[in-house]
């Protein structure tokens, strides 16, 4: 089974079903997103989601395109209004920020899809990377449904954004946990929305890796 199978509907109904399901929910993590992830940037940027999943993090964001393998993801996505690029081919320094959040570890290349991000940046745009932390477990010894194929830390993702001609800027971690369960919240107020999911992921002890990293200019 190729990647363009296997992350079609059969995965992303089950790992996605909440997004998929309540467009409330959708509208919860947009904003959360919007506020958790896109620090400095501007709402008239160009923005590119690589591996845009349900797109709900670039959904607020007037001049964002989403890519990915996934059809059922891009028509998803078309279908609240997220606009989607199917093919990469000829994106050449259009984007002044590139978005990718949880996909990575997926990818058999990871540095190949680095440099394809990079590609697509203007010199001197902007690369936000959002990554799990994986946490040492017992398992079974079959594949996973999520299929991740590698595990990061600072260094070592550092290490590969050198390799595909960026600088980074900024090593963070972020938190947040509990969307779906403290829903109801954001109704009375989006911050203490927020606020919840992140004392709740600091009450488990769940956090995930964000690196900014800029673009080399061209001499």
């Amino acid at each position: 089974m190729t990647k363009e199978q296997y992350y079609d509907e059969g995965y992303h109904k089950p790992t996605h079903k909440n997004l998929l399901k309540n467009f409330e929910y959708y509208k919860a993590r947009a904003h959360l997103s919007k506020v958790k992830y896109f620090g400095g940037v501007e709402d008239d940027n160009r923005i590119l989601e690589y591996g845009i999943g349900m797109g709900q993090n670039i959904f607020l964001f007037p001049n964002a395109y989403g890519h990915d393998i996934s059809k059922f993801a891009m028509d998803e996505c078309n279908k609240r209004g997220v606009k989607t690029m199917p093919d990469l081919t000829g994106c050449d320094g259009l984007f002044d920020v590139v978005f990718s959040r949880a996909v990575l570890e997926h990818l058999d290349n990871p540095l190949e899809a680095l440099k394809i991000m990079n590609k697509c940046l203007r010199p001197g745009g902007k690369l936000i990377l959002v990554l799990g932390i994986e946490k040492q477990k017992r398992v079974k010894i079959e594949p996973s449904q999520n299929q991740h194929l590698y595990g990061w830390n600072f260094q070592t993702i550092n290490n590969l954004l050198f390799k595909a001609g960026f600088h980074p800027q900024e090593n963070t971690f972020l938190r947040g946990t509990g969307y779906n369960k403290l829903l109801a919240l954001n109704k009375k107020s989006p911050k203490l929305y927020h606020l919840a999911t992140y004392l709740a992921a600091l009450a488990v002890g769940s956090k995930e890796m964000k690196i900014v990293a800029i673009k080399e200019e061209i001499a």
